[in-house]
């Protein structure tokens, strides 16, 4: 039985799915570069100390050495990336509220981390990280 579709789970979908990049893009970020970036409340990338390359010499990571420039492309690449996803499910399936919500929340997570590594390494490559 196929319900109809609801803009309300949509706009809660897009709000959640934004809401997560903004929260998890610093620690990805950490995570990615191994640069210090952690939590928002944390201090977010106010400690980014950079990374040891292979000579052990420190450098910043791609997205902090941009500046605020740095993190606002990543968010926008990412927030986009799942806005795509997410109106793809809303827009090709149907189903009851849960399993909707559900299918959509799981597919801008895992199009904010598919994004996130490719714009990582195209940043990276740009970047010439590590120098």
């Amino acid at each position: 039985m196929q319900t109809k579709r609801s803009f309300l789970i949509l706009l809660v979908t897009l709000a959640f799915a934004w809401t997560f990049a903004w929260v998890f893009l610093t620690p990805f970020c950490g995570l990615v570069f191994h640069c210090g970036c952690t939590w928002l409340w944390a201090g977010a990338a106010e400690k980014c100390i950079g990374a040891m390359d292979a000579a052990c010499v420190q450098h910043t990571c791609p997205w902090c050495s941009d500046g605020k420039l740095g993190m606002w492309i990543p968010l926008g690449i990412m927030c986009i990336s799942q806005t795509i996803a997410v109106l793809a499910i809303w827009w090709k399936y149907q189903l009851k509220i849960f399993a909707q919500l559900t299918l959509q929340i799981l597919a801008a997570i895992v199009a904010f981390i598919l994004s996130g590594y490719l714009e990582a390494i195209v940043h990276g490559l740009v970047k010439n990280y590590p120098r």
